[in-house]
């Protein structure tokens, strides 16, 4: 566990812990291939951060295929797709510069999620040293998943806005 920037509280999980998000990791970076039920258009999400990429984002459509030929990209397409109903809404640095944002999507900017703390050091993805905060919606069988680790209630909270975006 560990505080916030914004005062709330992240949960830190160990590199072996990130598997139960649906997480991969590898030499090479940290990889994630979910389908995102309940959402229309491009329902799969794709993410992977390296040593040499900080982060990347693909949305797909169900059936379609990743078609970039990186090696960060070649790994995701070979990966098994998961399909749990919780999945990152927002994924953020430690100071609060999201990377990804899908809260309009989720038409509701101030729902509570579970933020988890990453640690980038501990992975040893090359000279990364820097924290990853993955803001996760909260499902039934997200606390399922963590009830050996945690319990997420007293995690959840809202997602700050980016500091660096222009109002």
């Amino acid at each position: 566990m560990q505080n916030s920037p914004g005062g709330g509280r992240y949960l830190e999980l160990a590199p072996d812990q990130l598997k139960i998000l649906g997480f991969e990791l590898s030499p090479d970076g940290l990889f994630y291939k979910n389908i995102r039920h309940g959402l229309p258009g491009k329902g799969i999400m794709c993410l992977y951060f390296t040593g040499k990429t900080y982060s990347s984002s693909i949305m797909l459509h169900e059936g379609e295929e990743i078609s970039g030929h990186s090696a960060p990209e070649r790994f995701l397409k070979k990966e098994k797709l998961t399909s749990f109903d919780f999945y990152p809404v927002v994924v953020a640095n430690y100071s609060g510069s999201h990377t990804l944002d899908m809260l309009a999507a989720e038409k509701d900017p101030k729902m509570k999620l579970l933020p988890v703390q990453v640690n980038m050091a501990t992975l040893k993805l090359g000279s990364r040293s820097d924290t990853l905060v993955f803001w996760f919606k909260p499902t039934a069988s997200l606390s399922e998943a963590l009830y050996p680790v945690a319990k997420i209630d007293g995690y959840l909270q809202v997602c700050p806005p980016d500091p660096h975006r222009s109002k």
